[in-house]
């Protein structure tokens, strides 16, 4: 089979959506089929397409040329679009349906208006996003989280198909030392560690998280992701100059990357994420595939794949803390399911799944 997958940018900075379909492609060559991976920017893995960049708009790249982009929907049996309201998913979703090529939609989260520009964004889901929601052959979600989501929002819950997302483990397992990381922070060996991996934007509840650490002595938090630029750094900042906490939070606003995140997941008692929502969670996912006690709320998504996991109301500090303190007791459980659970997540697992969605549509 001929496949096209979609996303609004081939630049490795944006994020999930390019991670994700790198995978996939990756995983779905391995199964016989022929996968190129079209977005804005220049083509750098094999079987890339890129699209160059004139622009963006709101954080979202603008094409140089759409030219490559309809040759290859032309050429492809079946178009997969991940991303929502970008201008190459739009425009594959277009010449999709123009040409009677079958597709499919993935919206990794952003189906619903959360943060930022609302009106616009409403205005783009009644129009302009019909041509996506309206042609597809099969909206694919990765939680049952997600799917609920949608479906309150009035989607076609016949078009919705669940695939989650594969996790790659390379890189961090086998996981690194301990103490390196905790030495650099300087925090005692003996001191248990919450770590978060996320980024710095409201949706996560960090400042809850803070409360949570709080009402949970002596435990200490290791929060770092990239700064969503929304106040939220600051609300964390000002929440860490409570007495009660004061020494024990720690706030990397860069993110941790590549053997800094494996070391980070090492150093980790428990890994926690107190967000409002996650579609998934792949943070959560990956160290609980490396043996870390996880919590969650019930809101994250990866909560179907992780029957192992704390899970507790969002914006509850204090069960929070519970739970954060129960999980840290919980460590040799969690290493014993870590090789289930990697396996599990695999992208060779989700490969076949999707498989038989395309099989489905075509």
């Amino acid at each position: 089979m001929r496949v096209l997958i979609t996303v609004p940018s081939l630049a490795r900075e944006f994020g999930g959506p390019v991670a994700k379909a790198a995978a996939l492609a990756e995983a779905l060559r391995e199964r016989g089929h022929v996968v190129r991976v079209a977005g804005a920017g220049s083509a750098g893995e094999p079987g890339s397409i890129g699209l160059g960049r004139i622009g963006g708009f709101h954080g979202t790249p603008v094409p140089a040329s759409f030219a490559p982009l309809r040759r290859a929907v032309a050429g492809a049996d079946v178009v997969h679009v991940i991303g929502y309201r970008d201008p190459v998913g739009t425009v594959a979703a277009f010449h999709a349906r123009r040409r009677r090529v079958p597709f499919v939609f993935e919206p990794v989260g952003m189906m619903r208006p959360r943060v930022r520009s609302f009106a616009l964004k409403l205005w783009f889901d009644s129009t302009i996003g019909r041509l996506v929601r309206d042609g597809t052959g099969a909206l694919i979600v990765t939680s049952s989280v997600e799917r609920d989501d949608l479906e309150r929002g009035s989607v076609d819950r016949l078009r919705v198909r669940v695939r989650p997302n594969g996790v790659s483990f390379d890189g961090l397992w086998p996981l690194p030392d301990r103490g390196p990381l905790r030495a650099r922070l300087g925090i005692a060996a003996d001191v248990p560690l919450v770590v978060t991996l996320a980024r710095l934007a409201a949706i996560k509840q960090l400042p809850t998280l803070v409360r949570a650490v709080a009402a949970a002595p002596p435990l200490h938090v290791l929060i770092a992701g990239p700064d969503e630029g929304d106040g939220t750094l600051a609300s964390l900042r000002e929440a860490a100059r409570d007495p009660a906490v004061r020494g024990r939070i720690h706030v990397i606003s860069g993110g941790l990357w590549g053997d800094d995140k494996a070391s980070a997941l090492a150093e980790a008692d428990a890994f926690c994420l107190a967000s409002d929502y996650e579609s998934f969670g792949n943070a959560a996912a990956e160290a609980a595939g490396v043996g870390a006690p996880v919590v969650i709320t019930h809101r994250c998504g990866v909560i179907d794949l992780l029957p192992g996991a704390h899970v507790v109301e969002a914006e509850d500090p204090l069960a929070l803390g519970a739970a954060l303190q129960e999980a840290i007791g919980d460590k040799d459980r969690a290493s014993s399911q870590a090789a289930e659970v990697r396996e599990r997540l695999s992208w060779a697992t989700m490969a076949a799944r999707q498989e038989a969605i395309y099989e489905e549509v075509s």
